[in-house]
């Protein structure tokens, strides 16, 4: 887990605590505090910190949180138990993210094993510590260079780079590419099907042509219409008017190379869509990601045709990528 950023100030009643968290999953937001300590979870971010001075319970409810997604942060008020007393240390980063025998003790602490079972001990030194894990205070990134983006930059318009190297470990395998920051955006569609070659089970696919199943049959021959698509829902237009402008400072690329792009996103989701009959599950984001050369790959497709040539090698593996 990921150390956020963080900062906090305080007023007579409250804390203050702003967690920045731009690629955190707010469906998996959660946070809790109480006596001398504050946890907070987003994946892939874990933030902890102790405190001299008590604050109240979670559910009082008299805390308060906030997102801003135009700067990427939590804004978390966290109450105090005694009105008016200053919180000391607030700017010392290292103390608040790691306990310390200054920390007041809590009731849990003052639990006890004392017979001699060494599982049984265990557990009970571990209750009440399950959060006590190693925080990182995180490193300033060194700010990358328009030429470096330009040439590695990957997500929406190629703006971004050096994120996948830190989410590696979180994200797994849901991005096929490695290293996308040593390969060339240029390169990336040859090294893609060079990969996707390499892992293709000729049988599996001789067996789904010349044999296929019942059930693959059936999916083939469902019918489809465009109108489940194309009509708006009210929940889509829930969801349409509280979306968020967003400025972007610099695009590299052309608007026709961004609407290739989704539409090759379009690809990947209207297969599960007709895989699955027309009913997303809980596979489906891999499904897409996978399936998706722009996301799997962060490929950049020069043209239309371009983008159909490599649909045309591609369709031929998709099962197989699927898998993978």
């Amino acid at each position: 887990m990921l150390t956020p950023v963080f900062w906090i100030t305080q007023d007579d009643d409250s804390l203050l605590i702003r967690i920045r968290a731009p690629h955190g999953n707010l469906a998996e937001l959660d946070y809790d505090h109480g006596e001398y300590m504050f946890v907070f979870t987003c994946p892939p971010y874990f933030l902890r910190l102790h405190f001299k001075q008590m604050v109240e319970e979670y559910g009082s409810g008299n805390g308060k949180v906030e997102w801003n997604s135009d700067e990427g942060e939590f804004h978390i008020r966290v109450p105090k138990i005694h009105k008016s007393e200053h919180f000391t240390n607030l700017d010392m980063i290292t103390e608040l993210l790691n306990p310390t025998t200054a920390t007041q003790p809590h009731g849990r602490a003052l639990v006890e094993e004392v017979e001699e079972n060494s599982e049984e001990e265990d557990v009970e030194d571990s209750e009440g510590n399950e959060f006590l894990v190693d925080q990182e205070i995180p490193s300033a990134e060194t700010p990358k260079s328009d030429t470096e983006i330009k040439k590695f930059g990957y997500g929406f318009g190629w703006t971004k780079i050096g994120i996948i190297e830190r989410l590696r470990g979180e994200i797994g395998n849901l991005v096929d590419i490695q290293n996308p920051e040593d390969v060339e955006i240029q390169m990336r569609l040859e090294e893609m099907t060079k990969t996707d070659w390499e892992a293709f089970d000729e049988g599996r696919y001789l067996a789904d042509t010349l044999e296929p199943e019942e059930e693959l049959l059936s999916l083939v021959s469902a019918p489809f219409s465009m109108s489940q698509f194309l009509e708006i829902t009210e929940e889509d237009r829930m969801k349409l008017k509280d979306l968020r402008k967003t400025k972007i400072s610099k695009i590299w690329a052309t608007n026709e190379e961004i609407g290739i792009s989704l539409l090759d996103i379009l690809y990947g989701y209207l297969y599960d869509q007709r895989v699955n009959q027309w009913e997303s599950n809980c596979e489906s984001g891999w499904t897409v990601a996978k399936l998706s050369s722009t996301l799997s790959y962060f490929v950049k497709f020069g043209s239309v045709k371009e983008h159909f040539s490599a649909l045309t090698v591609s369709k031929n593996m998709i099962l197989n990528r699927k898998m993978t």
